[in-house]
């Protein structure tokens, strides 16, 4: 009886532990219906600003971003990390209270940034080098739940489109 319990018991400890594990496999993220004022009275910094287009504007500009980004080759797909400190100093006049420059980045084609603020929100910032497509920004919305933090809601806004998609759990 004893060797009987033991397998039990380490049966409901594996089912538990794989259970655990897996999770985020439960959760899928879903388009939620709702207009673009909606969106964007929810999550103002999602909006396209004035303050977007001079960022650009003055990254695109700056004579020492411009020969890094002037150095990649045109076939290379792969990002370059700018300096932290000195992308700072570039995006410092945009980047608004709170948020936290962690990344610049380039290649031939694309620049990114990725900024977060108060490990509750994480934004990420696209545009083209050459005009080929618009700009992208993505805001991410997480919980506090340790040690692995749930993104509850995604806003997107794809060169003027809004999109909001929040976490839902899938039922099997």
């Amino acid at each position: 009886m004893t060797k009987k319990y033991f397998f039990i018991i380490l049966c409901l400890i594996l089912i538990v532990g794989l259970t655990l594990e897996f999770r985020s496999s439960y959760y899928t993220m879903k388009p939620v219906d709702m207009n673009a004022a909606e969106i964007g009275e929810e999550m103002p910094d999602i909006l396209s600003s004035s303050e977007d287009l001079a960022m650009e504007e003055r990254l695109l500009n700056d004579p020492s971003f411009h020969a890094k980004i002037a150095s990649v080759p045109v076939d290379d797909q792969t990002f370059t990390e700018y300096p932290l400190s000195n992308a700072v100093v570039l995006l410092d006049a945009w980047l608004k209270d709170g948020w936290e420059l962690k990344e610049l980045a380039y290649n031939a084609h694309t620049i990114t940034i990725s900024a977060t603020m108060n490990e509750s929100q994480n934004l990420i910032y696209l545009f083209s080098t050459d005009g080929s497509f618009g700009s992208q920004k993505s805001i991410g919305v997480y919980d506090d739940e340790q040690p692995y933090r749930n993104c509850l809601a995604i806003y997107s806004n794809n060169d003027g489109v809004l999109e909001k998609q929040v976490r839902t759990r899938v039922w099997f």
